[in-house]
């Protein structure tokens, strides 16, 4: 069926608005094309792809599904039911989509998932709270894993957790497949896949839980005195309400499932993209809107941003010139310079510290723009709620 010209503008508008981040506009001229015309591919991925930055599981597998049906000999429609599918738990599936992505590591593990299923609740608890130790250079907290205590780094923007290549062999973790990761500031690292017997946090404790494997021994050593044995990311973090509370020191979790109420946390929406990205809409300057990363476990500046956001807004240089930000994939290399102002969801700093990066390479990889990202020193004087089950955060 050709598209008639009506069609044909209504998608374009469509990717327009998805590309800026309008998601609710651009899933309603979706929505409203595949009434139209049902097999139009391109738009049941889109939708597709806006469930799962919603963390709508059931539309994310339907549309998902649907794709695979309209062009199975197509990748793409696999990575989306992919990733679906063990966000939802159902990992026989997601290991025969691995497979047809050619991905044996990550399928070898979700096959080992699939008879138990993942982030086993055995000691299910209302609320724990965890210090954050090390000072206040990145968020760390002391974790629990097979009678070993271990230094976690709180990463927003890391998606299964990560351990060091040293306590996965000490902890006789079975690491699957070897495949190359990008990390939010753009760096790469090799990672293996595994499954963890038991976690510990505070008064939580969690069974099966998947993890990455890589080499982390002297990832953080520049720039924290304490060692740091793994990094926590939205694998787990997402089965919380979290509270980090960065002037207490301390991590909250709550529980979806606990006894006491809890109220809903206002703020502002935010996505959930490829699985591990955190993206919020942001002001940056004189009403610049852009998109950007919650990166908690980049530290060193208040923000990373792309040379294109740099060159919309009146910038200040910083006499440090050169200088790096430093996360989970190591250093960041770029210019530092002073935003005029940043704020996100009515939390505001003026004379903003930024790295600009040359190339940033997550500003087109997600299909709409991410400008930058969050560093942990944005939230040095707050306390960041994220509420996974509405999918809103607040700066508090």
């Amino acid at each position: 069926m050709t598209a008639t010209p009506n069609l044909a503008e209504q998608l374009r508008h469509a990717g327009e608005y998805f590309a800026l981040g309008r998601f609710e506009t651009a899933r309603a001229l979706y929505e409203a094309a595949i009434a139209e015309a049902p097999e139009r591919l391109d738009a049941v991925l889109r939708l597709a792809q806006l469930a799962l930055l919603d963390n709508d599981l059931v539309a994310a597998r339907r549309y998902a599904d649907r794709a695979v049906a309209l062009a199975p000999d197509m990748p793409l429609p696999y990575g989306l039911l992919a990733e679906s599918a063990w966000r939802d738990g159902d990992f026989l599936r997601a290991a025969e989509c691995y497979d047809d992505l050619n991905r044996p590591g990550l399928a070898a593990v979700a096959r080992r998932l699939a008879p138990t299923g993942a982030y086993q609740w055995r000691a299910p608890a209302a609320t724990g709270q965890l210090a954050l130790i090390g000072g206040d250079a990145l968020p760390v907290v002391v974790a629990r894993l097979g009678g070993h205590d271990v230094n976690l780094l709180v990463d927003t923007a890391a998606g299964e957790l990560l351990l060091d290549r040293a306590l996965a062999a000490e902890l006789k973790i079975e690491v699957n497949g070897a495949e190359r990761l990008s990390f939010a500031g753009g760096r790469t690292a090799t990672v293996g896949h595994g499954i963890l017997d038991g976690l510990e946090l505070g008064t939580f404790a969690l069974g099966r839980v998947p993890c990455q494997v890589l080499e982390l021994s002297e990832v953080f050593a520049p720039f924290l005195a304490l060692p740091v044995h793994g990094v926590l990311g939205l694998g787990v973090l997402r089965r919380f309400r979290v509270v980090l509370d960065f002037p207490g020191r301390e991590l909250r979790l709550l529980s979806p499932g606990g006894d006491a109420p809890q109220p809903l946390v206002a703020g502002q929406r935010m996505w959930l993209a490829a699985g591990h990205y955190l993206v919020t809409e942001t002001e940056v300057g004189a009403g610049v809107r852009a998109m950007m990363l919650l990166d908690t476990g980049m530290g060193g500046t208040d923000c990373v941003v792309a040379r294109s956001l740099a060159d919309s807004v009146l910038l200040t240089p910083d006499p440090q010139g050169p200088m790096a930000g430093h996360g989970g994939g190591g250093a960041v290399q770029g210019t530092a310079v002073r935003l005029p102002r940043l704020c996100v969801g009515g939390h505001c700093h003026n004379d903003v510290r930024a790295v600009v990066l040359r190339q940033f390479a997550l500003e087109r990889q997600l299909g709409f723009r991410v400008a930058g990202l969050l560093a942990s020193d944005f939230f040095r004087e707050a306390r960041l709620t994220l509420d996974f089950e509405r999918m809103r955060m607040m700066i508090g």
